[in-house]
């Protein structure tokens, strides 16, 4: 069996997961493991038994670019058939389509343009739609409507990825305390009113694909029984991104004699706003009772050193499942350079310092493609831009495209122009701008015309430090020009990118930029679940770097003066430089018996405490009790998160805080000011230097 062209090059855990003979079998594989190759080499082994043909087989991706990579694979394995190999969406797509030609009815017509049929679906109530139109401010056809149309439009998409109905809305919204710049109420009925409109017109849009082809499984046995008798054989792959909607579509498609593979890292889900949680993944045999684990521990990609850091990094997990599912990697690569920390007094040193090292590698012969800078949103990319392109290093943001062609930032420069004259001054089309921004609370963090807007008005801000007299038209005119030259230098730049979207990808060199609490883990991160996810964003940052890894921050950024990241805490032996220790297989079963002995000690693992948070805790239930009131009535929870999180520094500052009152203000803003500097130098003291 050795020398099967399918198995040869493995290592025996690779081996192992490659020929297991489980019909329900979960990978769980760390970064670097080689996943992809497992999971092409699983596929074409089982190919082989006549049981297992490929005309019978399914092999699932979360994108067409890896459904791509996964046939261009399989077909460099020699497989003279390929099984169907696409996206959750588009084999749901086949499945209500077959089932509505048996009953001879007509097939729905998929919505091309969502937010045109959401808005017509709000203008059904003249009132509603004065809601969202915001008539009076730009008028019902302008940008507000446009921003107000997109938060409609992507708060039902998160609401369906998390199996919610628009009935249930209201009651969710409150219960995962949802921030949004619209009201709920209006959310739920112009999102009733859009289903109506659907059915009315025979439509379906993208996100019904998985509940009509879960629905149509599960209401007619005997349709399902013929899907299943022509696809017999699942594959999974990056199944820690899959949400519940999915998982009850896959327990439809395999029935009661699952065959079913899935691959995926648990430590790295970072998609929860659409539904996806690592316990789906680590919870599998209780989904599927009798399901298999294998586990690919060995990292090939990194140097030890980094590896080190992931595993330091991962010991910050609040859930005990994810260590006890394969939650350590060991390196495969010997010893390198160990990552560095690099703390700056401003934003605009960092950059600078961040471009001059870029230059020096590519002069030392580092190819730019193999360099990148990834921050936690795309807000924070145009000032690293900046500084590469002041030097002639070629870059690109990734998504530009994306970003250029949205449909929010295509209104806001038309409403700008409207607004202005094409002549007008650029520091006048930045006031408006931020108008909007700050009435629709845009941040760059939630994505789509948030990412955008955000985007574009940090471009005008670095526009304007170069030329303080710059108009709209040259603006506009430069801003295209910037983007083309980005994508056209995206196979041979340095590569700047979010978190999010680095998932999946590697380089030689990483610059992790922006380690500041309140950027990672972002502000807007107050409740458990939403910290953790941060913590695997930062996990998956450090996991992208092969050979050289650096961590920067600022202590001031804009106007606002940020402490490090919380993250950055306890790993100074491993960031700091000294003599390389490389990770072993003995040291990391140090990390897996230091995870065993907390599950056996408690049953329940509680959140890492931040002191900052407990003392401003005391310090409220010590105010609370001295004027007699409940210290959620003094200061509400989500305050408390967001002041330990941001440290302000002044008034204004405070009065910004979510929960906090001019009742308050008036009352505590000096001695809670005067407690907040305290803390601020007490945290900015225990910095990993």
């Amino acid at each position: 069996m050795d020398d099967l062209p399918y198995l040869r090059g493995l290592t025996v855990e690779q081996t192992e997961a490659v020929t297991d003979p489980a019909r329900l079998l979960c990978i769980v594989a760390g970064p670097g493991s080689g996943k992809t190759t497992v999971l092409t080499r699983r596929i074409a082994f089982r190919g082989m038994d006549p049981e297992v043909a490929p005309k019978n087989t399914v092999a699932i991706t979360f994108t067409n670019q890896a459904a791509d990579e996964l046939k261009a694979r399989l077909a460099g394995l020699s497989m003279y058939e390929l099984p169907w190999i696409g996206t959750f969406h588009s084999f749901a797509f086949l499945v209500p389509g077959r089932y509505l030609e048996e009953l001879r009815r007509p097939v729905p017509h998929l919505i091309t343009s969502k937010a045109r049929l959401i808005t017509a679906a709000a203008r059904e109530d003249a009132s509603l739609w004065r809601h969202f139109a915001k008539s009076g401010s730009d008028g019902a056809n302008g940008l507000a409507s446009t921003l107000a149309i997109g938060e409609l439009t992507r708060e039902i998409e998160t609401a369906k990825a998390n199996m919610v109905a628009p009935d249930g809305y209201e009651s969710w919204h409150r219960t995962n305390r949802r921030e949004t710049g619209l009201d709920p109420q209006a959310i739920a009925t112009a999102w009733r009113s859009y289903e109506r409109l659907k059915a009315a017109t025979h439509q379906i849009d993208f996100d019904d694909l998985i509940v009509k082809a879960e629905a149509a499984l599960r209401e007619n046995p005997s349709f399902a029984q013929t899907i299943r008798w022509w696809y017999r054989h699942f594959y999974v792959d990056e199944f820690q991104d899959v949400n519940a909607q999915q998982i009850a579509l896959l327990k439809q498609l395999v029935g009661e004699k699952p065959d079913l593979c899935v691959v995926g890292d648990p430590k790295q889900a970072i998609y929860t706003w659409n539904g996806a949680h690592p316990r789906l993944m680590l919870d599998l045999d209780q989904v599927f009772p009798g399901a298999a684990y294998r586990y690919l521990r060995a990292n090939f990609r990194s140097v030890a050193e980094v590896v080190d850091l992931a595993n330091a990094a991962a010991e910050g997990f609040a859930d005990p499942a994810i260590a006890r599912h394969g939650g350590v990697i060991h390196a495969k690569r010997p010893s390198g350079s160990p990552p560095r920390l690099h703390v700056f007094d401003s934003a605009e040193e960092e950059a600078s310092f961040v471009a001059r090292q870029i230059y020096a590698s590519i002069a030392n012969g580092a190819a730019p493609h193999s360099i990148a800078v990834l921050a936690r949103t795309n807000l924070l990319l145009p000032q690293y831009q900046a500084a590469l392109s002041a030097r002639g290093i070629h870059n690109h943001v990734a998504g530009t495209a994306q970003i250029v062609s949205d449909s929010a930032l295509k209104a806001a420069t038309s409403h700008l122009r409207e607004l202005l004259g094409p002549r007008g001054r650029l520091q006048d089309a930045l006031t408006h701008l931020d108008d909007l921004i700050d009435e629709y609370k845009i941040d760059g963090f939630g994505g789509g015309a948030a990412d955008s807007l955000a985007y574009f008005r940090q471009m005008a801000v670095e526009a304007l430090r170069n030329e303080p007299r710059m108009d709209l038209t040259s603006f506009l005119n430069w801003f295209r020009v910037r983007a083309a030259e980005s994508a056209s230098a995206s196979r041979n730049g340095v590569t700047l990118t979010t978190l999010h979207r680095a998932k999946g990808l590697e380089w030689d060199i990483v610059y992790l930029v922006a380690m500041e609490q309140g950027v990672l883990p972002h502000a807007k991160s107050t409740q458990p679940a939403a910290m953790e996810e941060e913590k695997r964003l930062f996990y998956v940052g450090i996991t992208r770097a092969r050979d050289h890894l650096y961590l920067t921050l600022a202590r001031k950024r804009g106007k606002a003066e940020r402490p490090a990241s919380s993250f950055l805490s306890g790993l100074g032996a491993l960031i700091q430089d000294g003599i390389p220790q490389k990770a072993s297989t003995r040291r990391a079963l140090e990390y897996i018996r230091a995870g065993k002995e907390r599950l056996t000690t408690a049953e329940v693992i509680p959140l890492e405490t931040d002191p900052v948070l407990e003392t401003l805790k005391l310090w409220r239930r010590r105010r609370a009790d001295d004027l007699g009131t409940a210290e959620e009535t003094l200061l509400p929870d989500r305050a408390v998160h967001y002041l330990a999180s941001n440290l302000p520094v002044d008034r204004d500052d405070l009065a910004v805080c979510p929960g906090v009152t001019r009742e308050f203000l008036a009352e505590h803003t000096e001695a809670l000011l005067t407690l907040l500097k305290a803390l601020a130098r007490a945290r900015k003291a225990r910095l990993p230097l």
